[in-house]
């Protein structure tokens, strides 16, 4: 079942699962009428995925109405709602670093013999989430925008100092979000390093990821939430990544497995929550897949696509599309009042 939060005429947010013509079943409306679940229910996606096994029946029960033709009272038209991100204000979103197959890692740890001996991350704004179809902003002061297409875990489940074989039973589905970057901000906050070592001094650039990652509109989710128990083997989940421009040519940038990553999605959760404790509804972003032989992230500018777009594609999880919207230099990327009325009520 694909699901995600849809905000309906009036700012009314609902829970729905989206069908193959892109029609929405309010499950709330639907599990009140049919006598389905515990009144109420679940009044968020929160309220969904932190449900536990009841989560998992309560799917279920709704899928056999939805078959059996009992949802008709309870489905909207397909374009009747606007689509926010699975979870619209997640309270933390843990980004993994240099997970790609064919990273450059191993030029920046030689020590390590290439293999970095656990995975890095590092934190994104919650503030920069959007959901999708929603249109990502650019403005000329950032320079170059960096895409990387990702998969992302949706944690159902308190977690901490998890191992690799319990992992999994902390995330309640999987989704797909866009790590975009503002690189010269990286560059403009970044630090030269002078340290001393028994070979003389080296020099390392320390570069601050906070501003140039979290920018307003620069971490889209979605476009669902596909709960982790209809997707068994996450290893051969491939991940595409699309720039399509103005005319609508379309040139891939990414491509690849999760399986081909540096290292699993259970060591990932392994890692971050040895000392950080993740709560339902936290996001980890699985670090971007391969590029395409030959083409580098950095040679990738969303800033020249402008009336274009991404498109991030899992298989079994669906496309995220994003418009690109830049402005001109002088101009102002004031937010849309729709994105301004859901930062209002976030």
């Amino acid at each position: 079942m694909k699901l995600t939060t849809a905000e309906l005429v009036g700012g009314v947010r609902r829970v729905v699962a989206v069908q193959a013509d892109e029609s929405l079943v309010d499950l709330a409306a639907m599990s009140a009428g049919l006598n389905l679940g515990p009144v109420g229910f679940p009044r968020d996606m929160l309220d969904l995925i932190s449900a536990g096994q009841t989560m998992t029946y309560f799917l279920g029960l709704c899928q056999e109405a939805i078959d059996a033709g009992r949802s008709d009272d309870y489905t909207l038209p397909a374009g009747s709602a606007r689509y926010l991100a699975p979870i619209p204000r997640p309270t933390k979103i843990v980004c993994v670093n240099s997970n790609r197959a064919n990273s450059n890692v191993e030029l920046l740890e030689p020590k390590w013999g290439g293999v970095w001996p656990r995975p890095q991350f590092f934190l994104k704004a919650p503030s920069a989430v959007i959901g999708h179809e929603e249109h990502i902003l650019v403005e000329p002061q950032m320079g170059p925008v960096q895409p990387e297409g990702e998969m992302c875990l949706i944690i159902g489940r308190q977690a901490r100092r998890l191992t690799k074989e319990n992992a999994l039973d902390h995330v309640a589905g999987v989704s797909l979000l866009g790590d975009y970057s503002a690189s010269t901000f990286g560059l403009q906050d970044g630090v030269i390093l002078h340290i001393s070592s028994k070979d003389g001094v080296e020099d390392f650039i320390n570069r601050p990821m906070a501003r140039a990652k979290g920018v307003d509109t620069f971490s889209p989710i979605g476009p669902w939430l596909i709960p982790l128990t209809a997707l068994p083997d996450l290893g051969s989940i491939r991940l595409t990544t699309d720039m399509v421009d103005a005319d609508g040519k379309r040139l891939t940038i990414q491509d690849g497995t999760i399986g081909e990553q540096r290292f699993t999605p259970a060591e990932a959760l392994v890692t971050i929550t040895e000392w950080m404790t993740l709560e339902p509804g936290d996001v980890v972003a699985l670090g971007a897949v391969s590029n395409v032989p030959g083409r580098h992230l950095r040679d990738n500018n969303m800033a020249e696509y402008h009336n274009g777009a991404i498109e991030l594609h899992g298989s079994g999880i669906g496309t995220l599309r994003n418009p690109i919207t830049v402005c001109a230099d002088g101009e102002s990327t004031s937010l849309p009042p729709a994105v301004m009325q859901r930062r209002l009520h976030s």
